[in-house]
This record gives structure tokens, C-alpha cells and sequence, in this order.
């Protein structure tokens, strides 16, 4: 694909469901992904849920603005894209969260 031109995306919200079995499903709603986004933050989630990394260790990461120490992408088997919401869809047809936070272009 093509790179691209502006970096900032935003994330609405992330949701954790336990489907049992010890299976987890992992929900995002953003106004858009640069290459490997969600990789990158599934494998910094898991790693400070293996204590290879510390929480607190994040912020720290976003100020040094180095993707050094971040950990490995997680891989992508078992990840899928369900949905797309356009931005020509109606107020009502988007989901709740982005609901009035942007102005819809014409």
C-alpha cells in the first residue's frame, strides 16, 4: 500500500471479550491503521501481560519516539478485518462512538 502522509490516528476504543477456552477476542474502532498498528500494540499488550515488559515502560517509549525497545508484532494469524465504516455512511449508520465526534465529509 501507500505510505502514509500524516501519522496521527486515532483509537475510539479497544474491548477485551473472553470467549472462553481461554480464547480472548480483541475489538478496535479507529479512524484508521498504519502499517503493522494493531500488531504492534496486541504485541506490547502481551508482553506486559508475560511481565517480558513493564507497564510503566510505555510512556517512556512514546517520548523517546523509538521503536527500539518496543516489543515484537504480534503475528498476524488469527487477526481479521470484520468491518469498514466509510466516512459517506450516514450519522445513524456509524457506530455509537463516532458518533458526533467528526464532522462527516460531503
Amino acid at each position: 500500500g501507500k505510505a502514509a502522509t500524516n501519522a496521527v490516528r486515532t483509537i475510539h476504543s479497544i474491548q477485551v471479550r473472553d470467549e472462553g477456552d481461554g480464547n480472548y477476542r480483541v475489538d478496535f474502532m479507529l479512524d484508521g491503521a498504519l502499517y503493522k498498528m494493531v500488531r504492534n500494540i496486541m504485541g506490547t499488550v502481551l508482553a506486559v501481560a508475560c511481565g517480558r515488559l513493564d507497564v510503566s515502560s510505555i510512556p517512556r517509549m512514546f517520548e523517546e519516539g523509538t521503536r527500539q525497545k518496543v516489543p515484537t508484532a504480534a503475528p498476524a494469524h488469527g487477526l481479521c478485518l470484520e468491518q469498514v465504516y466509510y466516512s459517506d455512511f450516514g450519522e445513524g449508520e456509524l457506530p455509537e462512538c463516532f458518533r458526533g465526534k467528526r464532522k462527516l465529509p460531503p
